[in-house]
């Protein structure tokens, strides 16, 4: 999985956290793998608008948007686990860039 921050290659296998307190925040995309349960529903990504902090693997498998503007958050998986164990990547990238504008929804979806 990369992850990349404002065009920059980050290592992806470290925690990370991001704050941006300003008018705008982050805007943050996570585009799935072609084998990802999201994707094989027709969405190959995500986008979260106005994110005010990331938590990258705050939990070993997720990752955490939440916007202070839009006044919501979620998280994602980013590696399935099956009861037996079994690990399936989900993400192939995400997309952290400084947003530069208020976005009138919070969750994007692109499709496939």
């Amino acid at each position: 999985m990369k992850l990349i921050i404002n065009n920059v290659e980050q290592d992806s296998t470290k925690e990370l956290e991001l704050f941006k307190e300003d008018d705008f925040g982050f805007r943050c995309t996570i585009v799935y793998l072609p084998e990802a349960g999201w994707y094989k529903h027709g969405v190959k990504a995500f986008t979260y608008n106005n994110v005010t902090e990331f938590h990258h693997l705050y939990e070993p498998t997720r990752s955490a948007f939440e916007s202070g503007i839009h006044s919501c958050g979620c998280s994602e998986r980013l590696i399935d686990i099956t009861p037996r164990e079994e690990y399936f990547p989900q993400v192939d990238t995400i997309i952290v860039e400084d947003a530069h504008k208020v976005y009138d929804v919070f969750q994007e979806s692109k499709g496939v």
